[in-house]
């Protein structure tokens, strides 16, 4: 016992000991984190800090390049004041100069005045280059400050950050910026030649002022007055010093504008890089992920409030009184008496006229509704949609008046409270759901009858629909009222945001629920009996899988708290909509356009229906109406395709993506590119020429699309262009398969031609190709040959009733490159080589006319009227109504028969099948005509003589008759 009591106090001393190690462990642990804490908020505060330094810095070279913009410009003024003055002064010099040579007549008078006159014109060119140099220095100083600035502001916005939208406010900006910069460097851009070209001719000048001073020297040492001749040179030599000070003052605006051309780069490539940053932070944002609030204890919260709301039910119900009480002290009060009751007479005046305009509305909207349906004759918008709204709005004026009382109560009342917020959204919220619910009810409902809003949709589902969408807006507006509720009266964040979750998840499994009912999509999409309306059911049919599961995707992703994301992605998602309404109203309006056009050319060059010209200008129109189909289509799947990359470029292509989707994208970009550099690899030649499989593919790839594009130009000629044309079938068959063989030779040219394969390459190929054929492939080619030459030559057409040697009957149904398929009258379909028609004899019983002769032959007895026979016959003939009148029918006695004399009738049919059936009804109506007319068949009759012997006794036949009966009996008794 001893021994087990000192075991328990070593273990309690143990155990002690290892608690206090914990509680120092968890302490330690604490200071790390606090230490932690601290070290982050330190280094958070001087980030603040030096950013805050910075933008004092900014700020205090913004304000200096602001006061040497002042000075510069006071000091531009004062010198712009002196040029002027300057200007002034030259000019009146040079007036009076111009007088005074008027007056003067000495010769050496006259070129000092000349030269006295340049200096003077000088002097102006000197003031007007200054004028120049000051504004571009103040221009500088402009540019500078204007630098600074955007520097400044810049700086700001990086930052403070920002939203997505004001990010893209601030792009929105930003290139603004840029376009405005852009201008202005290709401004000064443009003035450098020119000034360039200035200080060219100053250098000139300078060359002609030196020989023009050696020449006024000259010219001066032959003038009788020295005095004139020391002022001439003066001036010359003056003239050339303001020359060159001109050269240095273009040099001096030269080098300026250089230094304003280096500032607005500088300020562009700024901005620049201000957009990528831009860019960088927006994509930053959009994958910004918000943690969460809801636990188990925001549940626990939630039931532990529900259980207590009796109790805080009962004291609001003890604070009533304490309210009503403050209330009426409030009203008692003089100074606050007459606006009370100034704002309670208000709101008597807003339920008075709602109570009133109420009843007015409601008898209009009947007297509206039961006139318009009473007229006849009516648009939709007038028959249906019209009395549609005026129903909504008579049965929900009601639910709108009160939110619009709510509204007007803190304005007129002045109060201000979350209970008034709280109950004028929930009021909102009513209404709005009181109308979605009775457009819903005007528009889907069976109880409407034929009367409903949208009457292809009606009938897709009787409760389907109607009731997927009733429970969706019912569901939302209790969903969306008491989360505005809660935010209003600040309830926790974390109970809000459990709500929101609980909405999203409804609103998803309702949706799915309603995109069960697929028909409804394809109620609303064009006829599918147009190949374009084929086309547009399967992309649809393509894409609806697709967008739910994009729709799933958006509510996983802002389930898991990446609200930006999500948005992006609902906002590329509504843009592409957008696109596609605005792309389908384009079309309906082209469309439009198109038939109004046609109708109106129609009229105007009065085109009678079935003639020619109508039939070729519908065909045009039929092709312009395809082309516009497919044209929209293109562009309008070209700009969704170009906002999804542009979407999906920022978001992954940004530093702060998650590291998964990076990694996996980049390692999807190691191996495209590694199947490109493939691709791109060399394989040379004859004469330096090469070729890549890159270039094999896309030749394989047009010569694909060339063979579906040849099928499907087959098929829009036959059945769009040839028919509207009125073709005849061969010929139709003929020109679609010339046209579909032209089409895959020119593209396998192509393909040949993109594939860098020279055509003598292929001659070795084409060898060999021989070679094959003499071998192993020439019934094929015959075949194939023999084909082309019935399409040239049409011995036979498809639709065609031809006799093959053999005995075989039957219609041409098609002419292919190898064999030729034959439909009999017995509904056989056999397949002849082509070789077959070129090399035998075929009965071609419909070319190059259709129309046949026949014949019927009648024997009629001997001693038959035969001018009635041949009356009988011709009226047979001409009663019939597929017999032509022309050729006329004729009958021709043919011979005296053994036992009948043989008439022929002859007549003429439109086509073999026709004759095959008229014959079988000539022999009718010619069995009928001669049992009237008592003319009688002649049928092979004969003579029978019998050789005469003596007669048998009467005795000998009874005796012959009882043997035979008696073997009878026997027979019978065994």
């Amino acid at each position: 016992m001893e021994t087990g009591a000192q075991w328990i106090a070593i273990f309690e001393t143990r155990l002690g000991t290892s608690r206090i190690r914990y509680d120092k462990a968890q302490q330690e642990l604490k200071n790390a984190e606090f230490n932690a804490a601290f070290l982050a908020e330190k280094a958070t505060r001087l980030e603040e800090r030096l950013r805050e330094e910075e933008l004092i810095r900014k700020q205090a070279e913004l304000e200096a390049a602001k006061r040497a913009e002042e000075e510069s410009r006071k000091i531009a003024e004062r010198t712009k004041a002196e040029v002027e003055k300057a200007l002034q002064e030259a000019a009146r010099k040079s007036e009076e100069i111009v007088m005074e040579q008027m007056t003067t007549t000495s010769p050496e008078k006259k070129r000092l005045l000349e030269l006295e006159a340049e200096v003077h014109k000088q002097v102006g060119l000197i003031a007007k280059r200054k004028d120049e140099l000051i504004t571009e220095g103040a221009q500088i100083y402009k540019d500078f400050t204007e630098y600074k600035k955007l520097e400044a502001d810049i700086g700001l916005l990086l930052s403070k950050g920002g939203t997505t939208k004001e990010i893209d406010e601030s792009l929105i900006k930003i290139e603004t910026e840029m376009k405005r910069f852009s201008e202005a460097i290709t401004a000064v851009e443009s003035l450098l030649p020119l000034v360039k070209e200035e200080k060219k001719l100053i250098s000139e000048n300078i060359v002609k002022s030196k020989e023009e001073i050696a020449k006024i020297e000259n010219e001066a040492a032959s003038f009788t007055d020295k005095e004139l001749a020391r002022q001439a040179i003066e001036h010359a030599n003056h003239i050339m010093k303001m020359i060159e000070e001109q050269s240095g003052l273009i040099s001096t605006r030269l080098d300026r504008l250089q230094e304003r051309l280096k500032i607005k780069k500088n300020a562009l490539l700024l901005l620049e890089e201000t957009k990528e940053k831009l860019i960088t932070l927006k994509a930053a944002n959009v994958w910004m992920r918000v943690e969460s609030t809801i636990s188990f204890q925001t549940i626990q919260s939630v039931f532990k409030d529900f259980v207590d709301c009796y109790d805080r039910l009962d004291s609001l119900y003890h604070i009533i009184p304490a309210q009503i009480k403050n209330f009426l002290s409030y009203t008692s009060n003089k100074r606050h008496t007459v606006a009370f009751w100034i704002r309670f007479c208000g709101l008597i005046g807003i339920i008075a006229v709602w109570y009133f305009s109420k009843k007015y509305i409601r008898r209009w909207s009947m007297f509206k509704i039961q006139a318009l349906y009473e007229a006849a004759g009516l648009s939709y918008y007038k028959s249906r949609l019209f009395p549609s709204l005026l129903l909504v709005l008579q049965k929900s004026i009601n639910a709108i008046w009160l939110a619009i009382l709510s509204a007007s109560i803190p304005g007129i009342l002045g109060i201000k409270a979350p209970v008034i917020t709280g109950t004028i959204y929930v009021l909102t919220f009513f209404a709005v759901y009181r109308i979605l619910r009775h457009l819903l009810f005007e528009s889907f409902s069976p109880e409407k009858g034929d009367r409903k809003l949208v009457t292809p949709l009606a009938y897709i589902s009787r409760t389907h629909l109607y009731k997927s969408l009733n429970i969706i807006v019912l569901f939302s507006f209790v969903s969306l009222s008491l989360i505005v509720v809660l935010t209003t009266f600040g309830y926790r964040s974390d109970v809000v945001e459990l709500l929101w979750f609980v909405y999203r998840m409804g609103i998803l499994i309702l949706l799915l629920w309603l995109a069960t009912q697929k028909t409804l999509i394809f109620k609303l999409l064009p006829s599918a009996e147009t190949q374009f309306g084929k086309l547009i059911h399967r992309i649809i049919t393509v894409i609806y899988p697709i967008f739910i599961t994009f729709v799933v995707l958006l509510f996983a992703i802002r389930t898991l708290g990446y609200p930006v994301l999500s948005y992006v992605l609902l906002r590329t998602c509504i843009k592409s909509f957008i696109i596609v309404f605005i792309s389908f109203w384009v079309w309906k309006y082209l469309y439009h356009r198109l038939v109004h056009i046609r109708e109106k050319r129609l009229k105007r060059e009065n085109l009678k229906k079935g003639s020619p010209e109508e039939k070729r200008f519908h065909a045009v129109t039929v092709i312009y109406h395809i082309s516009l189909n497919y044209l929209i289509s293109i562009i309008a799947a070209i700009i969704i395709i170009r906002v999804l990359i542009r979407t999906f470029r920022d978001a992954v292509g940004s530093p702060a993506a998650p590291y998964l989707v990076q990694k996996t994208f980049g390692q999807i970009g190691i191996i495209l590119g590694a199947i490109g550099s493939g691709l791109r690899y060399r394989f040379f030649l004859e004469e330096g020429r090469y070729t890549t499989p890159i270039k094999i593919i896309i030749a394989l790839v047009v010569l694909f699309i060339s063979f579906f594009a040849a099928r499907h130009i087959k098929k829009l000629l036959e059945e769009k262009i040839f028919y509207k044309l009125r073709l005849e079938r061969g010929l139709k068959q003929t020109l679609s398969t010339l046209i579909r063989y032209v089409v895959i030779g020119i593209s396998a040219l192509i393909g040949l031609n993109i594939a860098g394969i020279p055509l003598r390459s292929l001659a070795f190929f084409a060898g060999a190709f021989g070679i094959g054929i003499g071998f192993g492939m020439q019934n094929i080619i015959s075949n194939f040959v023999s084909g082309i030459i019935l399409l040239f030559e049409r011995p036979m057409r498809v639709g065609d009733i031809i006799t093959l040697e053999d005995g075989t009957l039957g219609t041409i149904e098609k002419i292919s490159a190898r064999s030729t398929t034959i439909n009999t009258p017995d509904e056989i379909t056999i397949t002849v080589p082509n070789s077959k028609f070129i090399e035998s004899r075929i009965n071609n019983w419909t070319h190059p006319s259709a129309r046949m002769r026949g014949s019927v032959k009648v024997g009629v007895a001997y001693g038959s009227d035969t001018a009635l026979v041949k009356k009988c016959l011709l009226e047979v003939a001409r009663l019939n109504p597929n017999v032509r009148t022309y050729p006329e029918p004729f009958v021709r006695f043919s011979e005296f028969g053994d036992c009948a004399l043989k008439f022929e009738l002859y007549f003429w049919a439109d086509d073999p099948g026709k004759r095959w059936f008229i014959m079988s009804e000539l022999n009718f109506a010619i069995d009928e005509v001669f049992k009237k007319n008592h003319i009688k068949f002649a049928f092979p009759q004969r003579d029978i003589h019998i050789r005469s012997v003596a007669p048998f006794h009467l005795q000998d036949i009874q005796e012959h008759v009882k043997q035979d009966d008696h073997q009878g009996n026997e027979q019978t008794d065994a």
